[in-house]
Formats: structure tokens, sequence, C-alpha cells
């Protein structure tokens, strides 16, 4: 499309100029005007025009006549019924063609083309005439009135300066500084949108209407012509041009603008758009000086309007960015080198309970002791991949966080902590183990009314023939050896199901792993003495410290410990193995992993989903609460148990949380 063509459609027929967009605007911008007044501002723009004539028209046939007369390339294309009276008259006034409102599209669209081939004709034909009439003549440099010159390009845009922030306030006080300096009539500006597509009128001053509604494609053979050639266009200096067609071009992009000179804004790696101007305010014309002045203009706006642009696409990515860290619902803390807080989002702000306006710029340790060591360590170079987590005292909630380092190539800039709340999640799991806790106190009451059937079926049945067998000595003595072993079976039934009801309070204390795992041997080699079966060892004193109830994780240890030993007692060589490492293979993390391994005959298939719950056993004796148990006691050391067992052995893992020794941490940090 030709955003550049002088066509125009007088008519008050809202059908007919629909009709005439829809079969047009495929090929070439048409302007449409319903009165007189519409049609005046249209007839008093500079250059040739091509009209398209409704003779129904209020007053149409004079304003054929009047659009003759001004200039023989003004081309008229009168819409009326064939041989009707009007067409006649239009033919005879000079009309280029009469042709009748309903044609249709193709024969349209052929017409249009043709005029505006024949039109492009006759404007090379002048242009040829003047450019030979030119070439006798020699030029010669009017004086000028001192006045009237464009003064030096002022190094200053005060105006546009004060508001950088606001690209369109600048545009409005880079036109308004430009009209100032330059004393000229007219000054517009046009730029690149923000999808570079399409160059639009960004600010004016006097320009006319049709000028602020017009777009340039970046295909439009403006941009291609100023893209090329990079300077300045004057109306007055056309005339020297040698290529007709390239000559029309620039002469109708000038009538366009209403402009004498367009002078191109060249930004980092392309034209960014052009700064217009209109005749100087006296009316003298542009020489020279004036227009390399209005160079020297325009590449200050160049660079301030370059700057603009990239300022307003920075301050939008940055105003994104802050929007989306301010939103999401994780915690961003961020602390400089220096240890002071560089960005705080509102997320975080809520999970402790802290202003941002309290925390920005100031010390980490505003964050509390525990954020602001891990931030700490952070800005040391320490990686902590795996979450820390605390209940944090000021707000509540129970807290997650990691941390990461932030480099600039090998120097470090700070740290960025990563904070998760866990309060719902917490609440939801402790929902969860109620529900658990409820399903396993049904089972046990199932299991239990099962198990102390069995010792009451015995009495019962010896209590039933005691009359008839009193006499019988020796029946009495197996009576009460009976009674006396399934008496104390339902005692200890009642024992183990009482302390596992009503655990002892754990009293946590800080662990070596390596000790506690040699305590719990020695006492499972007790429970089960003189087997032989061999325990290979496998863990180091460099082993996180753990916080933990030695002597329930000890008994914990030791009944699987039992149960490995036990399990390899009938296989050839039996091989049992203790070990221990840091979770995740890297030092400083925050969990420890217990591995005891068997290759024993291993736990039969149909019990290996019930392991867990109560008087499962693979035992003769026994009541199957040893490994519920042991989960309880891993569970309230914050840690996990899992089994992994098949025919050929069995490995138990346990997860435990590492203590956290801050202390020791600052004074190797402090000695370092």
């Amino acid at each position: 499309m030709n955003s550049l063509s002088s066509i125009a459609l007088y008519s008050k027929d809202e059908k007919l100029t629909r009709t005439i967009h829809a079969y047009l605007h495929t090929i070439v911008d048409v302007q449409f005007a319903g009165d007189i007044d519409e049609l005046e501002t249209v007839l008093n723009r500079t250059g040739p025009l091509i009209l398209l004539l409704d003779l129904v028209a209020d007053g149409a046939l004079d304003v054929l006549g009047r659009v003759s007369k001004e200039s023989s390339e003004n081309l008229v294309v009168a819409l009326a019924s064939l041989r009707s009276d009007p067409a006649l008259k239009a033919e005879a006034m000079g009309a280029y063609s009469v042709i009748s409102p309903d044609t249709d599209r193709h024969t349209l669209q052929s017409l249009i083309v043709r005029t505006m081939d024949y039109q492009r004709v006759l404007q090379e034909n002048r242009m040829l005439r003047e450019s030979t009439d030119e070439a006798d003549a020699v030029f010669r440099k009017d004086k000028r009135d001192s006045e009237s010159a464009v003064p030096a390009p002022s190094l200053h845009f005060a105006g546009a300066f004060r508001h950088f922030d606001n690209v369109e306030a600048v545009f409005e006080s880079v036109v308004e500084d430009v009209a100032n300096i330059a004393h000229v009539s007219r000054v517009g500006v046009f730029s690149l949108d923000s999808d570079n597509r399409v160059y639009r009128f960004q600010a004016g001053v006097r320009c006319m209407p049709d000028t602020r509604r017009l777009t340039v494609d970046c295909s439009d053979q403006l941009v291609k012509w100023l893209t090329v050639h990079a300077h300045t266009i004057c109306r007055g200096k056309l005339g020297h041009m040698s290529d007709p067609g390239e000559k029309l071009m620039l002469q109708r992009a000038l009538d366009a603008h209403g402009a004498e000179v367009i002078i191109p804004l060249q930004g980092r790696e392309r034209t960014i758009g052009w700064l217009f101007v209109g005749h100087h305010v006296t009316g003298v014309p542009f020489q020279q000086e004036d227009l390399e002045n209005l160079v020297g203009l325009a590449e200050h706006v160049s660079l301030m309007l370059d700057n603009a642009l990239l300022y307003g696409e920075v301050a939008v990515q940055k105003t994104l960015a802050e929007t989306v860290l301010h939103s999401i619902p994780i915690g961003i803390v961020a602390a400089g080198a220096d240890g002071r807080v560089r960005w705080f989002n509102e997320a975080a702000a809520r999970m402790l309970s802290t202003p941002v306006e309290s925390v920005m710029n100031q010390p980490v340790a505003r964050l509390g002791s525990r954020l602001a060591h891990l931030l700490a360590r952070g800005v040391d170079g320490q990686s902590l991949e795996n979450p820390r987590t605390w209940t944090d005292k000021l707000s509540g909630r129970t807290l997650s966080a990691m941390t990461r380092p932030l480099m600039n190539g090998g120097t470090y800039l700070g740290a960025v902590a990563i904070v998760h709340d866990l309060t719902k999640e917490l609440l939801l799991r402790e929902k969860q183990e109620r529900i658990d806790r409820a399903t396993f106190w049904a089972e046990l009451a199932a299991a239990m009314s099962h198990e102390v059937r069995n010792p009451l079926v015995a009495i019962s049945t010896f209590a039933q023939l005691l009359p008839e067998r009193y006499e019988d000595e020796e029946f009495r003595e197996k009576f009460s050896v009976l009674v006396s072993q399934e008496i104390a079976r339902l005692n200890g039934m009642i024992d183990q199901i009482n302390a596992f009801a009503n655990p002892p309070d754990l009293a946590f204390v800080s662990l070596r792993i390596d000790q506690l795992m040699k305590r719990a041997l020695a006492l499972a080699k007790k429970r089960v003495p003189g087997n032989g079966v061999a325990v290979k060892e496998s863990f180091d004193k460099s082993l996180p410290i753990l916080s933990g109830d030695e002597t329930a994780l000890t008994d914990c240890l030791a009944h699987l410990i039992v149960n490995a030993i036990e399990s390899v007692a009938q296989v050839e060589n039996p091989m049992v193995k203790l070990s221990a490492r840091e979770h995740g293979g890297a030092k400083g993390e925050d969990h420890v992993e217990i591995r005891i391994t068997d290759n024993g005959v291993g736990i039969p298939t149909e019990l290996r989903d019930k392991v867990f719950s109560p008087f499962c056993t693979t035992k003769a004796r026994g009541i199957g609460l040893g490994l519920p148990i042991v989960r309880r006691t891993i569970t309230d050391h914050s840690g996990n148990i899992s089994i992994e067992t098949g025919s050929r052995g069995t490995i138990v893992v346990i997860s435990l949380p590492a203590l956290i020794m801050e202390k020791e941490y600052d004074e190797a940090r402090a000695c370092s």
C-alpha cells in the first residue's frame, strides 16, 4: 500500500464510500470527504491530486471545474450513470474518465492504476522541462535576513531532558525546541512504533490533521530512500535530481507531510524516524547553511530520541521484571557483597512479617539470624542446594530457604535466597498424619482382638478341663505353666502397646554418627549373642553432627541391625553392612543417610506393603510392633525411612537432618 498517495473521494453516499474503500484499500490509500469543508482540506494540500467525484454530491461540477483549473496534473474520475446529463457535462469539462457507480472491482482497480500511471507521466514530463531550464541558469545565493537564518544547533534540549523517563513528553519537547531554535512555521517527527513495523507521527507543531494520521510502512519507498541515502530532502533541491521517478516520490512525501525539508533520524543500527519542517516564519527559502544547521539539530534529536527509546525499553523490561518478582508467591531476598539487602519482594515481606521499606538497603541482620546466616554464606560463595527449614519467631510460619551466590564472571556480587512458606504444607501433612494415626489405631485394635484371643482360648480350654482332670497332677502342672505363659504374653503385649501409645519424652542432644552406630551395634549383639555374623562398618568421623535422643535412636538402629543379623542366619556367606554418608555427597549439606544392608532371604512378597503395620511379623515369637516403633522414632526426628527388599537381601535407608552448627561455621569463617 502506498501511504503517500494523493487520491480522494468526494461523496455523501455511505454505501458508495464503503464500496470504494473495499475495492481500493489493497492498492492505494484513499482520503474520504463527505462535505465541502472536508473536501477543502484535501484540495488545499500541495501537490497533484486524483479525485473520485460523485456527481450526485452538492457542488460536484463546481469542484470539477476548480480542480481542473488549479493544475493540469490534477485528474478527476467522475462517478455517474453513463450518458446521463451530469456525466456528459463532466466529460465536456475535462474529466479524465466517467464510470458508473456500479462498476465492478476489477474495472475500477484497473482504471485507478491507469490514472495514476498517466499522472506520473505528466509529472515526470514537467520535471524534465524544469531540469532543462535550471541547467542553463546560474545558481545565485540570495541575501538572507540575519533573523531568518537557522542558528547553530543547540547542545541542550532542556525541556526534553526534564521528561527523559516519558518518551511521549520527550517528543513533544523536542518539536517545540526545534520550532523555537529553527524559527520555522511547522515541525513534526515520525518514529518507529513499538513493534518496529511502521513509522507513526509522534508529535508536531502546527501540523496538518492528515499528516498526524499518516503511517508509513517500513517497506515504503521513502523509508528505503532515507535508509540508503541518509541525507536531507529539501523541496528547493529536488530540481537537481536526475531520476524523475525518485524526484516524484520525494515530492509526494514532502506534500504528504506539508513540509519543505525532511531530515532522517539515524539510530545506532537503523533509521529510527525523521524530522520534517515547514517554511521559515519569514518566508525566506532555505539556504545551504540553514540545511547544515538543521542536520546538526537532527543529529542531537536522533541521539536524544534513540536514548529515550532505549530508556523506555529498559524501563518496560525493568518494570515487567519487578512486577513478576513481586507477584510470584515465592520469597526472593537478595543481598549485595556489602551484606546489605538489595531486593526484598512482597512474598518475602509477608512470610517474614517485615515491611519492605524497613529492610531495603539495611544490613541482612534485620532479616533475622537464620536467614541472615544463610545469605552470609551465599555472599561467601557457598551454594546451599538443599533447603534449610525453620520456624520464624516473628511470623510464626515454617519457612524453607536455599541460597545461590550472584556472580559476574569470577566476582561475587552478593547472594540471593529463595524462601518458601511451608506452613500450609505442614498443616496438610499433620492432617494426613492424624488420618494415618487413626487408621493405625483401627488396625491395632483389630490386630489386638486377634492376638489376645489366642491366649484366652488356650486358657479357657484348660479351665474347662480342669474340673474333670483336677486329680491329674501332670495336667495341673501343664495348666499352671500354660496359664502363666499366656498371661505373661498378654502382659508383655499390653506393656509394648502402652509403650508405643505413650512414648517417653525425647531429649535432643548433639550426636556423632560413628559413636551412635557403634552403640547400636553393641546393643544388637547383646540381643542376638553367639550368632557369629560379621558386621562391616563404613563411616568416618567427618560426618555432620545429628540432633536427636540418644536412647531412642540407639534402640531404633539396634532393632534394625538385629533384624538384618537374624535374616542372614540361614544363608551361606552371611553379610551385614552398616554405612553412613552425607546426603547428596556435597560437603555442608544438611542430611545424613544411614544404610543397613544384608544378603538374607528378604521380606516375603505378601508382607512388603505391610512391614510398618502393627502385628506384622515373620518371627515365631513377638507381636510385630518393632518396625512401627522404628518408623515413629525416625519421624519424631524429622527423618525418613524406606526399605528395599528382594529375594537376595534387604536395604534399610534412613535419612536424618544434620544439626546446623552456626557457631562452628562462624568461627571457621573468622579464621579464614
